[in-house]
């Protein structure tokens, strides 16, 4: 799975094919999921994985290309 965070800092997912926001799982249909969000914790360089910590203690260690952070940020 792919999972990208876009140049305006909203988090998207691949699926089907395509990468698709991912909308906020506290306020569903409201705001998209992103780095503006207090609980959106910043990608962690974990060797060949990349540690992205989001709300309610969740996780997702993607393998670093299948990672993409088109904010500018550098790992």
């Amino acid at each position: 799975m792919k999972i990208r965070i876009n140049k305006l800092g909203i988090l998207e997912i691949e699926r089907a094919g395509k990468m698709k926001e991912q909308l906020c799982p506290r306020q569903p249909g409201i705001d998209p999921c992103g780095d503006w969000c207090a609980l959106f914790g910043e990608p962690e360089d974990m060797g060949e994985e990349i540690g992205l910590e989001l709300c309610d203690d969740n996780a997702w260690y993607p393998a670093k290309e299948d990672f993409e952070d088109l904010r500018g940020f550098v790992l």
